[in-house]
């Protein structure tokens, strides 16, 4: 719902709390455009003293904020973290298989149709990248804890991009999938 109200306009300037748009009307008059109901404040509310000492209420999260998002003191949610650490597993347990067993992935890359397409079984340096790359994003996933969101997203992005590149050459490589 939307309310409009008219005021005189005095030197282009007009002042009102809840305004969310205004515009000059045709009849020179000021048309304010405010939404109802007003938005709620969020985190701390602080009721202004004297006209000289009032503030912008504080829009830092409280304690009790912060608990119902999940949210440590430091600002990460919990969740994030467990989910972070669990792929950083994944990627860094495999860095240790590609090491420890190499048969496994370039067998993989054989029978896998695309692997096939790209000749990657016969490749000299698919194992030391497969390895290499996933002790890194395991790394990156365990340092993006700590790190800001767009530093985060990129780790993020990149352990997807392999992970579906890696979801191709094992679903291609099934029996069902090679017999089509």
């Amino acid at each position: 719902m939307t309310t409009t109200r008219r005021s005189a306009v005095a030197g282009d300037r007009a002042l009102m709390d809840d305004a969310v748009e205004a515009s000059t009307g045709s009849d020179g008059l000021l048309v304010w455009h405010a939404s109802w109901p007003p938005p709620l404040p969020i985190g701390r509310v602080v009721t202004p003293g004297p006209v000289s000492a009032v503030r912008a209420p504080s829009m830092a999260p409280t304690a009790a904020t912060r608990e119902a998002e999940g949210r440590s003191e430091g600002g990460r949610n919990w969740l994030d973290v467990l989910l972070l650490i669990g792929l950083a597993g994944v990627f860094l347990a495999n860095a240790l298989v590609g090491w420890l067993e190499p048969t496994s992935f370039v067998q993989l890359a054989k029978e896998s149709r695309v692997g096939e397409w790209l000749r990657l079984g016969s490749s000299s340096w698919l194992l030391p990248v497969i390895c290499v790359n996933d002790f890194v994003v395991g790394a990156g996933l365990v340092a993006a804890v700590w790190m800001p969101r767009s530093a985060r997203r990129l780790v993020l992005a990149w352990a997807g991009v392999w992970l579906l590149a890696v979801t191709l050459l094992k679903l291609t490589a099934l029996d069902a999938v090679r017999s089509f």
